[in-house]
């Protein structure tokens, strides 16, 4: 069967309103990757050894995350001393945009312990799991060359999921749908529509039928679907706040905002 070509980037057309879609954003936990390794580490002595809850030492063949795509469709992340060949440099945009709960630092807010030019001011004493555990999709995934630096290109890709939850106006059926986050400068609220991000965002739903929530601000986001989602081949962009239905959102919300983790 032949398959139906993608819409090309430079001919696509923007809607504003969706109809019969409504969408409203809620927010997972925040930090899920931290979430999925802190039952396992008890704590990081060294940069590449883990101590886990069953007195279990590994040693990790590096401290360069790099994600590998399987025949099958399935992601591993592997650690070794060469990574994907790119680095951090003088990036720092995710020490900015992105919250640290256990230092209560606020998303879209400058981490105290940043330090201009030269990195992160507790990195070999007292950077915390979330932070040492991290890597942007830039940073890990073979896919992502040729990308701009998250410095340059204002946003960052992140490597934990969310999902959104829309409702059928007909039947008042509602479905999550899962989505890839996308932390962008509120300073550029345009960075979304750079082709080189909306061609990775197109992969990602032919790839994992995951559409991406761009968050600009901790109550504001746009979750946007590419034409692999709608029959008439057009993106759509949905701007909606984030609430918080029950507590448990309300803790992420929190951790959002720099409160209690």
């Amino acid at each position: 069967m032949t398959k139906k070509p993608m819409m090309p980037i430079a001919t696509v057309r923007r809607t504003g309103k969706v109809p019969l879609f409504e969408a409203s954003l809620k927010a997972e936990a925040l930090r899920q990757a931290e979430a999925m390794v802190q039952p396992l580490i008890e704590q990081i002595k060294n940069r590449n050894v883990l101590h886990l809850d069953d007195g279990t030492t590994v040693e990790l063949g590096g401290d360069r995350m790099r994600i590998e795509h399987q025949p099958d469709g399935q992601l591993s992340v592997t650690f070794d001393d060469k990574g994907t060949g790119r680095v951090c440099s003088d990036c720092q945009l995710c020490c900015k945009l992105m919250p640290i709960p256990p230092l209560k630092k606020a998303a879209f807010t400058r981490c105290a312990h940043q330090s201009v030019g030269k990195g992160c001011k507790v990195h070999h004493h007292g950077k915390p799991v979330c932070c040492k555990t991290f890597a942007c999709l830039w940073l890990a995934d073979p896919e992502t060359k040729g990308m701009p630096r998250p410095d340059r290109a204002h946003y960052v890709l992140d490597m934990t999921a969310d999902y959104v939850t829309h409702t059928d106006l007909n039947t008042g059926e509602k479905h999550q749908l899962p989505v890839f986050q996308v932390w962008a400068d509120p300073a550029f609220p345009n960075a979304h529509r750079a082709p080189e991000l909306r061609a990775w965002m197109m992969r990602q739903a032919e790839r994992f039928g995951a559409g991406t929530i761009v968050r600009y601000s901790i109550t504001d986001a746009i979750a946007i679907f590419p034409p692999a989602f709608n029959a008439d081949g057009e993106w759509k962009e949905i701007k909606a706040p984030v609430r918080a239905r029950d507590d448990e959102d309300r803790a992420i919300m929190s951790n959002f905002a720099g409160g209690t983790p």
